[in-house]
């Protein structure tokens, strides 16, 4: 399975040696701290005994983010990429806090992980589930693996913060986040397969306009805010339990470039990143997408940005017409359930007042069912 994204977090580990993203801001790093603090106070089961699972480990080695992972008795590391694995294995290696814990590392999109069912006691998915699109059959995974009564936890941006959705806006764009969600499209998937035992929230960004203005003291303050109003907040921090172990079924996934989805007539193919490709439509042209067989979900991942226009989408009965503009480039998710064997997206010609253009761009296609072989 093609996976353009999975060969973009290669390239980028080897290129820039590990550091995919750049100095942090003074907001990063108080988010950061804040993040830290939560999970430092979070209560654990023992862990002296425990198969811990942290997935995104990216090159900074196991249980970087949550330092309290390292206390358990077998540490697992998984990242889609494998060249961030092997720079984790160093860092593992040489790090005191594991020198009582067996560390194993393994590469994965997500959506097939090699390790028995109900192996693992504990997952710790920090800031991963906004990258992977196929979230149910992600979670089903992670579901898979984690034992009866275990608990996982889950870091993510919130889409739709308070401030934001007062300006319409999305916050933590960009082209990695190709599966952003808001407060309760995180619960509504979490839900499919866990109890949700708590969700609370941690603030990063203010306003894309005024942030660099904000003062280290504001910012401080700020990122302690929302803690108990997560649905308002810019981040969230969810702690599930696997409770029911019927819910499995075996998922598969279907990706679809861009560059490989049918138009009515050609398109032009757009760079939007290192390895990144996309396709535009003008008016009068449309993609015409056949649903691979068996596939009963579809994740529609657009490029949106300060061109973008209102595009419509049409699938059976159904028909929604969804405004991409955003003031910060990166990609948009729309999540459909398929109830006709095929797909129609174009460009309406219409946008909103504040967008430059009305350009519908698609990055790709990523279907989802449940595997009946």
């Amino acid at each position: 399975m093609n996976d353009s994204l999975q060969q973009h977090y290669e390239s980028a580990f080897a290129e820039k040696e590990g550091e995919i993203y750049g100095v942090m801001s003074k907001l990063d790093i108080a988010a950061h701290s804040r993040k830290v603090e939560i999970l430092s106070q979070m209560p654990l089961p023992d862990l002296k005994n425990a198969t811990v699972l942290d997935y995104g480990v990216g090159s900074w080695g196991f249980g970087c983010i949550f330092n309290r992972l390292k206390d358990c008795k077998v540490g697992i590391g998984i990242d889609v990429s494998s060249v961030a694995i092997a720079m984790s294995e160093k860092v593992s290696s040489v790090d005191p806090a594991l020198a009582n814990t067996i560390v194993k590392y393994l590469t994965s999109t997500g959506y097939d992980i090699d390790l028995p069912d109900e192996s693992v006691d504990l997952i710790f998915c920090g800031e991963c589930i906004e990258h992977i699109e196929e979230s149910h059959a992600f979670l089903a995974e992670l579901y898979r693996v984690l034992k009866v009564d275990g608990t996982a936890i889950f870091t993510t941006p919130n889409s739709n913060p308070w401030l934001y959705r007062q300006f319409n806006l999305k916050w933590c764009m960009g082209f990695e986040h190709v599966a952003l969600m808001d407060y309760s499209m995180f619960r509504y998937e979490l839900e499919k397969f866990f109890e949700v035992v708590e969700i609370v929230g941690f603030n990063h960004s203010l306003h894309p306009e005024i942030d660099w203005q904000l003062s280290d003291t504001f910012v401080d303050e700020w990122s302690k805010r929302g803690y108990e109003n997560p649905e308002d907040a810019t981040s969230m921090i969810a702690t599930v339990r696997k409770v029911d172990p019927a819910l499995y079924k075996k998922q598969k996934v279907t990706i679809i470039e861009a560059e490989a989805l049918p138009t009515a007539n050609p398109a032009q193919s757009l760079d939007l990143e290192a390895g990144i490709v996309g396709v535009a439509v003008e008016v009068g042209n449309s993609f015409i997408i056949q649903v691979p067989r068996g596939m009963t979900r579809c994740r529609l991942v657009f490029w949106a940005h300060s061109w973008s226009g209102i595009v419509e989408i049409i699938n059976g009965s159904e028909t929604r017409h969804i405004d991409l503009y955003s003031p910060t480039a990166g990609c948009w998710r729309e999540s459909l359930e398929i109830n006709d064997p095929q797909i129609i997206i174009r460009p309406t010609g219409a946008a909103s007042p504040k967008s430059h253009g009305s350009q519908a761009i698609m990055y790709r296609a990523v279907f989802g069912g449940e595997d009946k072989i």
